[in-house]
């Protein structure tokens, strides 16, 4: 885990269409992790998460700045609208539909 990223089950990726270099990873075990350089470095973002078993994660094709990310169970579906911005804290919306 030299570079951020655990030893986990990556059950979804999600590349940022506008910029190649930010990609979104759902892992089963350790929630939503984001990489703004390519996968060199990797940082947690579950704040809001109801459930760290995420299994899905995409990217607003129209907007990327907007995320969506599912979580297993009773978790939900939730969106956050600020991803891609930087210095902008990274927090879940309330699920959307659960």
């Amino acid at each position: 885990m030299s570079n951020g990223f655990p030893d986990a089950p990556v059950t979804s990726l999600a590349v940022d269409p506008k910029n190649p270099d930010t990609v979104y990873a759902a892992t089963f075990t350790n929630g939503v992790l984001k990489t703004i350089d390519g996968g060199q470095s990797w940082n947690a973002m579950n704040t809001g998460l109801t459930n760290l078993a995420a299994i899905g994660v995409v990217v607003d094709p129209n907007n990327s700045s907007t995320v969506y990310a599912q979580t297993q169970s009773t978790g939900g579906f939730f969106k956050i609208p600020t991803a891609a911005r930087v210095g902008h804290p990274l927090i879940w919306d309330s699920p959307l539909i659960k």
